[in-house]
């Protein structure tokens, strides 16, 4: 008998030092993934501009799979996506799609994304 499990956590975090998009998050097999906060913040002295990408089955960073650009202010903290649902927000079941994320300057902004992970236990 499995027994299906609901996680709800931090799924990924990255303060990245370089400027390409580099992934922060991938689910596992047979895991459903609500992404439901995603915060971007800010730790410079000036604005940064933050994008955030979503490939439903790859590693595709490009305007194609682009979700969200921002600037966020300097010293400051950037609400991208929340949602008050059970199973809204961003979902992923494709343990071949990717969360990404990049900043125009490196060593500038962190992102944070929480949501749940849904599954069978084995």
């Amino acid at each position: 008998m499995s027994l299906t499990f609901r996680n709800v956590k931090q799924l990924a975090q990255s303060h990245p030092s370089g400027t390409g998009a580099a992934t922060i998050y991938s689910p596992n097999t047979d895991i459903l993934t609500h992404m439901t906060r995603i915060t971007v913040t800010n730790t410079s002295g000036g604005a940064v501009v933050g994008t955030l990408y979503h490939d439903e089955d790859g590693t595709t960073y490009t305007a194609v799979t682009e979700i969200w650009e921002g600037s966020v202010a300097a010293n400051s903290t950037n609400m991208i996506l929340e949602v008050k649902s059970d199973l809204g927000g961003i979902v992923m079941r494709n343990s071949s799609g990717n969360l990404a994320f990049k900043s125009a300057s490196g060593s500038t902004l962190t992102i944070t994304v929480y949501g749940e992970e849904v599954g069978k236990e084995r």
